[in-house]
């Protein structure tokens, strides 16, 4: 092949490559979810009453940024382990994070003005941050 016929599939497979997000080190599941563990995460506050991705794995040491595109949300930690929650309700545009977890464990939160705990059940808006 001419070499400008090299340069151009180079450069397209780097384009696909950048927007399939595999340079991104992001791996995400069927769920929604990160299925690797990434150094960083981040999770949209959404409407109607969902954290997008719901699940996200993350190594010992990671973060987590919580962005929010909906209103009337918060984080809170529950359960064992936890981190400490972000500070009252927002409306979008509106970050909390990031959060370092430097332990390893499965961290469940929820937005307590739309999701619950009844003893180690969750429910309603909800989440977990695995620290692997």
């Amino acid at each position: 092949m001419p070499i400008s016929t090299v340069s151009r599939l180079g450069a397209a497979l780097l384009v696909l490559q950048a927007a399939c997000g595999s340079s991104s080190g992001y791996t995400t599941n069927p769920g929604g979810g990160y299925s690797d563990p990434v150094q960083a995460a981040t999770i949209s506050v959404d409407n109607p009453y969902t954290f997008t991705p719901s699940t996200v794995t993350v190594v010992k040491g990671g973060t987590v940024t919580w962005n929010w595109t909906g209103a009337n949300h918060n984080v809170t930690s529950v359960l064992s382990p936890s981190f400490s929650p972000g500070s009252g309700t927002h409306d979008a545009p509106y970050t909390f994070g990031p959060v370092t977890f430097a332990t390893a464990g499965s961290y469940r939160f929820i937005c307590s003005v739309h999701g619950s705990v009844s003893g180690s059940n969750v429910s309603g808006m909800n989440g977990t941050v695995t620290v692997q």
